[in-house]
C-alpha cells in the first residue's frame, strides 16, 4: 500500500515538472520578447517631451543585459542608454518583480 502511495506521489511530481518544462519551453522565448519589448517602450515614454520634441522623435534605447527569469517572474536590465541626437541618458540597472508570464501575454504587464 505504502508502494502505491510513492508510486502515485512520484508519476504526480513527474507530471508536474514535465507541465513546467513544457510551459518554460512554449512560453518563454515570446514572454522575454514582449517585455524587451515593452521595457524599450517603457524607457522611451519617460523621457521628457522637450527631449523627444528637439529630437524629432528619434531616440534610440539599448542595454547591455537583459535577464528575465521564467519561474521567478522578475526583469533585471543593465547597462541602459537612451540617447538621441543632443542628450544622452544613462540608467545603470532597472528591475521587476512579480511579473507573471500571463500578465505580459495578455498585456496586462
Amino acid at each position: 500500500m505504502v508502494k502505491k502511495l510513492f508510486l502515485w506521489i512520484g508519476i504526480a511530481l513527474g507530471v508536474i515538472g514535465i507541465a513546467a518544462v513544457a510551459g518554460y519551453l512554449l512560453f518563454n522565448e515570446k514572454v522575454s520578447s514582449t517585455v524587451r519589448t515593452a521595457a524599450v517602450t517603457y524607457l522611451r515614454n519617460r523621457v521628457s517631451a522637450a527631449v523627444i520634441d528637439e529630437s524629432q522623435g528619434k531616440i534610440d534605447v539599448t542595454f547591455s543585459d537583459f535577464d528575465y527569469g521564467f519561474f521567478t517572474r522578475s526583469v533585471s536590465i543593465k547597462g541602459i542608454k537612451v540617447t538621441s541626437e543632443n542628450v544622452s541618458v544613462a540608467i545603470d540597472e532597472l528591475a521587476c518583480s512579480g511579473l507573471s508570464p500571463w500578465d505580459v501575454l495578455n498585456g496586462d504587464g
